[in-house]
């Protein structure tokens, strides 16, 4: 037995190929700078809400797991911890919810047309700011859209019509090609704010989450002269629907939205089957375009606050 920050863990062990998977993982945590960590979540929250086993934490300390403190004070990065459950699989809150994007495909793939009932609620982003909070309703309409009503102070209530979802797949032409080609190597990350527009983190480390890789899409292509547009919106799934970043081709004339990147992480990760999703997918019916983002825009909203995105809450029904 030894000590390592603050704690007795088992020397060595049978588990070789899962410890270089391990090392594999924190290797790309720590390719983040360390300057865009907040040590916020104890060794605790990683055991009893991320359900990461203490065994794999402590493995993952082993190899250089970024956190501050030692013992009791032992804490760790959100972000970091959401990659960890992640890459290792671990059946927590985050990795349950890709699965229940998984779900929905599956679900999607099989459904006609659907009238839908969208409820927003928007939260003051900054209590206790000087004057009083005004919201309102900031989406573009992508997917056919019927009435936008306020149903209270904060709440709106939005009907939409979502038609079947066909499997229809899109011949990208040559200048897409070659930019989905270039995220070939890249690894999904949950990253900080401050990097997910950073198209030369990702040339440097190989990691992105889906902004950084629809940000890289757009660039690439539109250096070719070719025309892309980056989205953002929903992914229409009950209850909870997800907020999301993509892309829009052109191709013959229409406005396609794809989603090469994701939906080979989906793959990847086992959420989905590449047979049914694969990369050259049409995403269309299943994404809700709100509309395009601007360069250093954080993360999608459908409401605003004074001008500026509110925090929400959205429901699906």
């Amino acid at each position: 037995m030894a000590t390592v920050h603050g704690r007795t863990v088992a020397d060595g062990g049978p588990d070789a190929p899962r410890d270089e998977r391990v090392a594999d993982l924190v290797d790309r945590v720590r390719r983040v700078p360390d300057g865009h960590r907040s040590y916020t979540e104890s060794a605790e929250r990683a055991v009893g809400v991320y359900r990461i086993p203490r065994d794999l934490l402590d493995r993952c300390l082993d190899h250089g797991l970024p956190h501050s403190g030692t013992g009791p004070e032992l804490r760790f990065d959100r972000n970091d911890v959401d990659n960890l459950v992640i890459g290792l699989g671990v059946a927590s809150p985050r990795v349950n919810g890709l699965r229940r994007i998984g779900n929905a495909f599956a679900e999607l793939a099989a459904a006609g047309p659907e009238e839908l009932v969208l409820e927003v609620s928007a939260r003051c982003p900054e209590p206790g700011h000087p004057g009083g909070c005004e919201f309102a309703l900031t989406m573009a309409a992508g997917l056919p859209a019927g009435a936008a009503e306020r149903v209270g102070e904060q709440q709106y209530r939005i009907a939409l019509t979502r038609p079947a979802v066909p499997v229809r797949r899109v011949e990208l032409p040559e200048p897409w090609r070659a930019a989905v080609e270039g995220l070939a190597d890249v690894r999904f990350h949950v990253l900080p704010d401050a990097l997910s527009h950073d198209l030369g983190f990702l040339r440097e480390s190989r990691l992105a989450d889906c902004r950084l890789a629809s940000r890289h899409l757009v660039a690439a292509v539109r250096a070719a002269g070719a025309a892309a547009r980056p989205a953002t919106g929903l992914i229409l799934v009950k209850p909870f629907p997800l907020y999301h970043w993509w892309v829009e081709a052109l191709i013959g004339g229409e406005r396609v939205a794809v989603d090469p990147f994701f939906l080979r992480v989906l793959a990847e990760l086992e959420i989905v089957d590449a047979r049914d999703w694969p990369p050259d997918r049409a995403m269309s019916e299943v994404y809700w375009f709100t509309r395009s983002p601007g360069e250093q825009e954080a993360v999608a909203s459908l409401t605003a606050h004074n001008g500026v995105r509110a925090r929400e809450m959205a429901i699906l029904r």
